[in-house]
């Protein structure tokens, strides 16, 4: 025989269950945003954001909004480039940039003027040393 508060505290936390807030634990992802601007810091809407992910190859194209705004939301974690290009002025990208769960990573980029196939690359390369000996 069961008692009479056993039922209530029962029927109680079934009620309750379902307000609990979800778990914080559960976003698995990442996201980048930020303002694209040219040299005078007016906003610049229409520049094609690629962010591409440096260990998978997974790559997002996002366009800034009316106010020069970018989002890549739902993002693996991981090592990105990021780029930034528009008709008229010079391609900007960072890279290393690295993403942990739930981050919000704010990321702006100053555009300069010129041409689009302005672009500078880095590489690195080794010298090979002969040993004496």
């Amino acid at each position: 025989m069961r008692k009479p508060w056993y039922f209530t505290a029962l029927c109680l936390a079934a009620l309750l269950v379902p307000l609990a807030p979800p778990a914080a634990a559960q976003r698995s992802t990442a996201t980048i945003r930020g303002i694209v601007r040219d040299a005078t810091q007016a906003i610049l809407p229409g520049v094609t954001v690629t962010v591409t992910n440096q260990d998978t190859g997974l790559t997002r194209t996002t366009v800034t909004n009316a106010s020069g705004v970018y989002s890549a939301p739902e993002l693996p974690v991981g090592r990105y480039t990021v780029g930034a290009e528009l008709s008229g002025f010079k391609t900007a990208s960072r890279t290393g940039v690295v993403l942990r769960v739930a981050d919000d990573f704010s990321l702006d980029f100053e555009l300069e003027p010129g041409a689009v196939t302005e672009v500078v690359t880095v590489e690195a390369s080794s010298t090979p040393v002969k040993v004496l000996g």
